[in-house]
């Protein structure tokens, strides 16, 4: 075929391709509106100013929605790089440079914590590496420690010795694998653990081995001083009335809950769980298997509020919503929430990020039910 007959036969092939894929594109943009009139919806009843949401299938962003405002004083529009505190999605992304010390033998599962931090109260001692990940080290949140108030402790900075002075004053809520219950003080470990055993910092070892390598350049560890380009503003709506957010210090924002990022990087992260780029898909399989206490029963972390079970692993909640297995974690700190859901047999994920402290998982799977019908 000479290069004048390819020229001629070319328009009308891709004419047929397009043709062919109307179907596909008429019923994504029917969905796309339904998800649209949904989200904003859910904004205005719940005064979010601001949001954004994608959709990651087999790896592929699928659709990319932003809303509202990043800042209102300014009045600066939320876009898909718009950067949203992470606050507990930072825990998968911590377990995740923890099992790469673990695939790299400079770390292993069932060592105490203790063995990599020194300064540790004696009654922490037994608890491990494996527990501090699956919430089933008995440590007791700092959020319920003596001297922890609302109005002062988040905005106070404390050294990593200072921090573990203030967390032990609450008493351990139970033996070392003898139950579950959610615990930021287990991940902030973690990150001094990381900390100890590579020389560098959270940030830096994060930075090196997770986000440059997955080109996710808008993620980061949280600063207040540094700039940081495309940072969101977070709100709170108080006595009907939307205010800024109270501000909280960054040692409080670590390893359990410090990390920013964006929708498009999220989504890269997402992809990045099963390309194996990161981690080998054995490591990948631990992290999304369920905790199982000393006894050996699978440890009950709550319910998904539709009557099943929230189990735990390392840095990801495992439960089921209508016949469907899914993997997920959240974050919510003053003016901000996040929500990452992935429908694991569907190859599915829902993220949202927004700037205002309402939950989203419910808009996750409301989002997903319109697609996976």
């Amino acid at each position: 075929m000479t290069h004048e007959q390819y020229s001629q036969i070319l328009p009308k092939r891709l004419i047929l391709i397009a043709l062919s894929l109307l179907p596909f594109c008429y019923t994504s943009w029917a969905q796309q509106e339904k998800i649209d009139d949904y989200v904003k919806s859910e904004m205005e009843r719940n005064h979010i100013p601001g949001l954004a949401i994608a959709v990651v299938r087999n790896g592929q962003v699928t659709l990319s929605r932003s809303y509202g405002r990043s800042n209102i004083e300014l009045s600066t529009p939320v876009t898909s790089n718009s950067v949203f505190k992470l606050a507990s999605l930072t825990k998968p992304i911590t377990a995740m440079a923890i099992m790469v010390l673990v695939e790299e033998d400079k770390l292993a599962l069932d060592s105490p914590v203790s063995k990599y931090l020194s300064n540790l109260p004696q009654r922490w001692a037994a608890v491990t590496i494996r527990q501090a990940l699956s919430h089933t080290s008995g440590l007791a949140d700092y959020l319920r420690a003596p001297r922890w108030t609302w109005a002062s402790s988040w905005r106070q900075d404390f050294s990593h010795d200072e921090f573990i002075k203030f967390a032990s004053e609450a008493p351990p809520d139970f033996e070392p694998g003898e139950n579950i219950r959610y615990s930021n003080t287990g991940y902030y470990l973690l990150g001094m653990v990381i900390e100890k055993v590579t020389g560098k910092s959270y940030a830096q070892f994060l930075a090196e081995r997770i986000f440059q390598p997955l080109d996710m350049q808008a993620t980061r560890r949280d600063s207040s001083s540094e700039i940081i380009p495309n940072r969101v503003s977070g709100y709170e709506y108080e006595v009907a009335t939307l205010r800024n957010a109270q501000f909280t210090s960054d040692t409080w924002a670590y390893s359990e809950g410090g990390i920013i990022s964006s929708i498009a990087d999220l989504a890269k992260w997402d992809a990045a769980l099963y390309s194996h780029k990161i981690l080998k898909s054995s490591s990948i399989e631990q992290m999304w298997t369920p905790a199982r206490l000393n006894n050996g029963s699978l440890a009950i972390i709550g319910d998904n509020g539709a009557g099943k079970p929230n189990h735990y692993g390392f840095g990801w909640f495992i439960t089921e919503q209508k016949g469907r297995k899914i993997l997920l974690h959240g974050g919510n700190k003053p003016g901000f929430t996040s929500t990452f859901t992935h429908f694991l047999d569907d190859h599915l994920t829902v993220i949202i990020l927004s700037n205002n402290s309402f939950g989203t998982y419910p808009m996750s799977l409301a989002v997903a039910d319109s697609l996976l019908k």
